[in-house]
């Protein structure tokens, strides 16, 4: 019974709390409250840790059925996704009650915190789609939250992505529910393995929930969103939602049930793209948050090769399972960890500042999966599972110890990075600040740093994360997951220590020689792919506008003329003539296509693309 309580608990109290606010705003202002926004996650944590497997709660009175339980695939999950919402919220507090939209704030924080909850603990198909919406959709007015015209167009591309990832995804989940009532997700894989449509059903999954984990391709919104949101809110997109993803790719593929080795193969090749493109071009970006977005992008590349191959050759499911498990618990907390210590590098005092970016770099060792680290617990999983497709893909361990340097010289651009934003910063000093409505981001001049904001304390949340990195994996309820000691033979010392050797000498080279002047001073711009998309999208509709402005103008003077010839030949059907020249004229301009706004929601964009994917879905559902 107690079991059971806490299992609704974990998604009731955050909802509760949500409607409360919704009906009360004046609770915004409150100290007390604010505490209790922080503690929201509390209950999903308690759960974790303490609920055991038999416990499963039915909500039959549900329009379709639910079913919610804590079983050993999802606790590692659901415990890593508690604590970033606790820790990320503990650090928000004090934006809780002086942030000026302080009551949007908290209430989507709250909404958003309910719908990753509610994914990790569904169990039925219907249940995933609902709280993964509600996640991703209550997810934007934490990314707008500064108000800044870049937040804004941030949030555009993330809302653009987010519908097409919706579309997509309830695409593949009618294709592969359909004949079923209310299918549970673990008849998911079962039932979409013997569908006629598995591969089409598989890749709309894919790239549906591949926009949550900013597959390669699929990334345009993540770059510009961590720039521009709030660290502790990139901390929860990048360590807590984007496991949502994860956990929707593992749960809704037939991982084990089909053989789809054209779809695996691909996948494998997008996650080496990301892999290795993302840290290339994340070491030209100059902005710290910027420069940890495209290293989240080369994490999840790393992440898809096992999902592929265990696509491609279904044998290795479980394995690929256990350690994708593994891997994203522990990218999780690193990559909260290292977005929660940028925040309070930025409010720290010159003299303590050298040891914040001390510890982030260790924090990225681990990341980077540097020997003795709970990072190469990760890697060593990651590697071992894989062993099965070595003959298949040989250069596979080349890849991920070269992802590896990759992450290594990431981690050195962004901690560089932030010591070059904070390096001027002191008490009092007129500083660009991340702070909603003190001055901007991206580097511009902006207003003082209120001296109350800069401290040499450090918050209780970040030495927790940084704790978290270190020993997270051997506390958490991982379940089959491998973690032992990593590094403890010679060959697996070696094998992870070369890759953060190379990626530190690539990194102070490069410095060396660009100090001298001997490399170019050039960037790709944050986002990559979306300056020529955006590019494209503005003239298809310059076109469009001009198509439909020369396409009214000729049906226009086409229906003057026949008006005024009905006209000379019937005098008494003048007036009649008028009256359908007049109402003509009046549906032209209503329905003409107008110049397109720069500040016009990119949902336009997309469209067609969700009305086409809505259609092409119906007719796969009526074939016999």
């Amino acid at each position: 019974m107690i079991g059971e309580l806490l299992v609704l608990l974990c998604v009731a109290w955050p909802l509760t709390l949500a409607v409360t606010l919704a009906c009360r705003r004046q609770l915004a202002t409150g100290v007390l409250w604010s505490w209790l926004v922080v503690c929201a996650p509390v209950p999903a944590l308690v759960a974790a840790l303490s609920v055991p497997d038999a416990v499963r709660v039915e909500l039959t009175w549900l329009l379709l059925g639910g079913v919610w339980e804590v079983d050993n695939a999802r606790r590692a999950l659901l415990a890593a996704a508690a604590l970033v919402w606790l820790l990320a919220g503990w650090q928000m507090r004090s934006r809780f009650v002086n942030e000026t939209h302080r009551m949007s704030l908290q209430l989507a924080w709250l909404l958003a915190l309910t719908g990753n909850i509610g994914v990790m603990l569904v169990h039925d198909v219907a249940g995933l789609y609902a709280f993964f919406a509600l996640m991703s959709f209550s997810a934007y007015p934490l990314v707008v939250l500064t108000r800044t015209p870049e937040a804004l167009a941030a949030g555009r591309v993330y809302l653009s992505f987010t519908v097409l990832a919706e579309v997509l995804i309830l695409c593949g989940l009618l294709i592969g529910s359909s004949g079923e009532v209310s299918p549970q997700l673990s008849d998911l894989p079962v039932a979409l393995a013997a569908s006629s449509f598995t591969t089409i059903a598989s890749l709309c999954l894919w790239t549906g929930f591949g926009v949550k984990t900013a597959v390669a391709g699929l990334h345009l919104w993540l770059p510009g969103v961590y720039t521009h949101a709030p660290p502790p809110v990139a901390a929860v997109l990048g360590g807590a939602m984007i496991n949502a993803g994860v956990l929707g790719l593992l749960v809704t593929l037939p991982l084990g049930a089909a053989s789809l080795p054209t779809l695996g193969a691909t996948i494998v090749a997008v996650g080496v793209v990301g892999a290795l493109g993302a840290a290339f071009v994340g070491v030209t970006q100059r902005s710290s948050t910027t420069v940890l977005g495209y290293s989240s992008i080369s994490q999840m590349g790393l992440l898809m090769i096992p999902l592929g191959a265990a696509l491609h050759t279904p044998k290795i499911a479980p394995a690929a399972v256990a350690a994708i498990t593994l891997f994203a618990v522990h990218h999780g907390l690193a990559k909260a960890s290292l977005f929660l210590g940028v925040d309070v590098a930025q409010r720290s005092s010159r003299a303590s500042r050298p040891l914040v970016l001390t510890l982030l770099m260790l924090v990225g060792a681990s990341l980077a999966g540097a020997p003795f680290t709970s990072g190469a617990a990760a890697k060593l999983a990651t590697k071992y599972a894989l062993t099965d497709v070595a003959s298949t893909w040989p250069w596979l361990t080349t890849v991920l110890s070269l992802a590896a340097a990759g992450t290594t010289v990431l981690v050195l651009r962004a901690v560089f990075c932030l010591a070059e934003e904070t390096s001027f910063r002191s008490v009092g000093d007129a500083a660009p600040s991340r702070e909603p409505g003190h001055g901007t981001t991206g580097g511009k001049a902006g207003r003082a740093v209120p001296p109350d904001m800069m401290t040499s304390r450090w918050p209780v949340s970040w030495v927790l994360s940084v704790a978290l990195v270190a020993i997270g994996i051997w506390w958490l309820p991982l379940g089959d997951a491998p973690r032992a000691w990593p590094g403890s033979s010679a060959s697996d010392a070696v094998a992870l220590l070369w890759p953060v050797a190379l990626g530190c000498a690539l990194f102070f080279a490069a410095r060396w020689v660009a100090a001298r002047g001997f490399l170019p001073n050039w960037r790709v711009p944050a986002g990559d792919l979306l300056v020529p998309v955006s590019a494209l999208s503005r003239s298809a509709r310059a076109l469009i506008y001009k198509l439909g402005h020369a396409t009214g103008r000729v049906l226009s003077v086409r229906g003057e003329r026949d008006a005024d010839a009905r006209a000379d030949a019937r005098p008494d059907a003048t007036r009649a003539s008028g009256t359908i020249a007049h109402l003509w004229h009046d549906v032209r301009t209503r329905w003409r296509v107008k110049q397109p706004h720069k500040a016009d929601s990119a949902l336009r964009s997309v469209a067609p693309i969700l009305f086409g994917a809505l259609i092409v879905a119906v007719l796969l559902l009526l074939q016999p």
